[in-house]
C-alpha cells in the first residue's frame, strides 16, 4: 500500500475536496514520489503521510523563479499542481486516465515519426495541454527553467510539443523532468556552474582529413533561432574540449558535421583541440 500510485492519488483528491492546505496534499504527494524511486522518506510519528512537509516549505523557498510542475492522474479526473515561491495552487481537470493514455500513445507516435510535421501534433498535444497544464507565465526569468514532474503514467510523454499560448512547450522554455523536487537539497542552479543552455554544434572543420562542410554552419544559425538560450560553437571552436565543457550544463545537443562508423560505434567528428588531441570526434 504504501508504494501503491492509486491509493495515494485517491487520498490526496479526498484532502483536496476536505479542504486542506495545499501544501499538505502536495506534501503527500511528495511522499509518494520519493517512495516509489527509492529515495529517503521523513520517519512519520503515528502514522502520519505529510511529514514532508517541513522539506516541502524549504525547497519552495529555494526555487527563486523556477515553477514545478505535476499532475495526479486518477481514473476519472487530474489533479494538476503548479508551485514556486509565492505559493502552490491545485486545479481539478475531469478527463479520464484511458483517454489521456491513448491520447499520449498517439502523440507520442506522432512525434518520433520522421514524417510527422509540427502540425500533426497540435490536435492531440492541445488536448494534453488542457488536461495537464496549469497557467504559464509567457516567459520565465534568465536561468530559470520550467521544472516538470509528471505522473508516473505519463512516463512517455514527449512534453516538448504540447503547444501552450506562446508556441510549444519545448521552445517557449528552458524544461527539466524531475524525480521529486524533494530528492535534491537545491532545485535552482548552482552559481558555479554553467546556466542550463541548448547546446548546437556546427562541425564545419573536422580532423581525419575529411572536407570542410560548410552547410553544417548554416544548420547550426537555423538551429539555434529555435533554441531559448544557445550556445553555438563552429568550425574551430567545436573541438573536444568546448563541446566536452558546454556539454556539462546542456539540456539539449545539436550536431552538424562528419559522421563515421567504426567497430565501436558512430563518431561524430570535432576539431582537434591542439596537435596532442587523438580523439578528436564524441562517440
Amino acid at each position: 500500500a504504501q508504494l501503491d500510485h492509486d491509493l495515494y492519488a485517491e487520498l490526496a483528491a479526498t484532502w483536496l475536496m476536505e479542504g486542506r492546505p495545499a501544501e499538505q496534499i502536495l506534501a503527500l504527494w511528495e511522499r509518494f514520489r520519493l517512495r516509489a524511486r527509492g529515495l529517503p522518506i521523513t520517519a512519520c510519528d503515528k502514522g502520519a503521510l505529510d511529514c514532508e512537509l517541513t522539506r516541502l516549505r524549504m525547497v519552495q523557498q529555494q526555487l527563486g523563479a523556477n515553477p514545478v510542475v505535476g499532475q495526479i492522474v486518477l481514473l476519472d479526473r487530474i489533479l494538476v499542481y503548479r508551485m514556486d515561491r509565492d505559493g502552490i495552487r491545485w486545479t481539478q481537470k475531469s478527463v479520464r486516465r484511458q483517454e489521456i493514455l491513448e491520447t499520449t500513445s498517439n502523440l507520442q507516435r506522432t512525434a518520433s515519426s520522421p514524417y510527422s510535421t509540427l502540425q500533426m501534433t497540435e490536435q492531440p498535444g492541445q488536448r494534453l495541454s488542457d488536461s495537464l497544464l496549469p497557467s504559464l507565465p509567457s516567459s520565465l526569468e534568465a536561468k530559470a527553467a520550467l521544472l516538470l514532474e509528471p505522473d508516473p503514467t505519463l512516463q512517455n510523454l514527449p512534453w516538448a510539443v504540447l503547444p501552450t499560448r506562446f508556441g510549444p512547450l519545448g521552445l517557449t522554455y528552458p524544461i527539466a523532468e524531475l524525480r521529486s523536487v524533494l530528492a535534491t537539497s537545491d532545485p535552482r542552479p548552482s552559481p558555479h556552474s554553467a546556466a542550463p543552455s541548448e547546446l548546437i554544434v556546427g562541425a564545419s572543420i573536422a580532423a581525419q582529413g575529411e572536407p570542410p562542410l560548410p552547410e553544417a554552419l548554416e544548420e547550426a544559425r537555423q538551429v539555434s533561432r529555435f533554441a531559448y538560450a544557445p550556445e553555438v560553437l563552429m568550425g574551430n571552436q567545436a573541438n573536444t574540449y568546448q563541446v566536452a565543457r558546454a556539454l556539462s550544463s546542456a539540456t539539449l545537443f545539436h550536431f552538424a558535421g562528419h559522421a563515421v562508423q567504426n567497430g565501436k560505434g558512430t563518431e561524430l567528428l570535432l576539431a582537434s583541440a591542439s596537435p596532442s588531441d587523438r580523439t578528436p570526434w564524441i562517440d
